[in-house]
């Protein structure tokens, strides 16, 4: 899954404290990058934490944080764990459902971007019956792996169809902000 940097942008937006689940650390490299409930990630190292923080860090712990700028990049900094929702299951499929607290990260990938990686023409993709926006997908990030869901009857493969993902990716954005 890639990384949305946190920008310019995102600092000047955002309020003083801000939220988001920590979305790769390595305790050994001592540092890492949160996953920001503006969409974005921001790096983070263990320098500007206490080592008690430190080790109870680990992918999928939800923080608050404050974003400074350091010569010219972002960093969170002030980082405090917050406590996850308990329990709780979100439903994508009949027969497919994630632990709210398992999920770390997720982003809608639009029909532009998977028609370079499959290395076919818009006008082949029509040829054979489909439209760009059937190539839209969305990918979310667990603690221990990733899942791609499509909309129905794309011809990418996926570990579920779902009739419209673009709903349901503003649904995992409304749980993302509720779990603070």
């Amino acid at each position: 899954m890639q990384r949305k940097a946190f920008t310019k942008e995102d600092y000047e937006n955002s309020k003083q404290r801000l939220y988001g689940r920590v979305s790769d650390y390595t305790y050994m490299k001592g540092y890492g990058f949160i996953y920001t409930e503006l969409g974005s990630d921001i790096f983070f190292s263990s320098y500007d934490m206490d080592k008690k923080l430190q080790s109870k860090l680990k992918l999928g712990t939800t923080v608050s944080f404050i974003p400074e700028e350091r010569d010219g990049k972002f960093v969170a900094t002030s980082i405090e764990i917050k406590k996850d929702m308990a329990g709780g299951k979100f439903q994508f499929t009949d027969s497919f459902a994630l632990s709210y607290n398992s999920i770390v990260k997720f982003c809608l990938v639009p029909g532009s971007k998977s028609i370079k990686e499959m290395d076919i023409s818009e006008q082949e993709l029509v040829d054979h019956g489909y439209s760009i926006e059937d190539l839209g997908y969305l990918a979310i990030r667990t603690k221990d792996d990733e899942y791609r869901f499509t909309r129905k009857g794309s011809p990418i493969k996926a570990d579920g169809q779902i009739d419209d993902i673009e709903a349901v990716y503003v649904q995992l954005k409304e749980l993302f902000l509720k779990l603070y």
